[in-house]
């Protein structure tokens, strides 16, 4: 489960479900689908990006039945997900950043890296 940006909604989804993620808004009271997220699964970290409408997700996603691991963009406007980055992750539970920008995750043999996660980003890595 993730804090919307500004604190006024949760979004969460079911475990082990491509049932899309779920959003619930305090003011007023309601829940409902994101839309284009069905096909995303269990989800290690969401961001919005506003005010662009667009959520940024790491994690589990099927595309034409595939299973992909990495991060998706979310286009609420168009009601589609598309990868920006995709690799195959030690857990595909790995933390974006607020600003969408870069994503932390962790290496096998206990090393972390930080991979730029936005799209047009270039691609870099910093090891510790």
């Amino acid at each position: 489960m993730e804090f919307s940006e500004d604190g006024q909604a949760i979004y969460g989804q079911v475990l082990r479900s491509w049932d899309g993620i779920t959003k619930i808004e305090f003011k007023p009271a309601r829940i409902s689908l994101v839309p284009g997220s069905l096909g995303i699964g269990t989800t290690g970290s969401l961001v919005e990006l506003r005010p662009s409408e667009k959520i940024l997700v790491s994690g589990f996603a099927k595309t034409q039945g595939t299973v992909e691991c990495g991060v998706f963009e979310i286009n609420a406007n168009d009601e589609t997900f598309r990868s920006v980055f995709v690799e195959r992750l030690s857990d595909c539970g790995d933390a974006i950043t607020p600003d969408g920008t870069r994503v932390l995750r962790s290496l096998r043999g206990g090393r972390e890296s930080i991979e730029s996660a936005g799209p047009g980003n270039g691609r870099g890595s910093a090891y510790w």
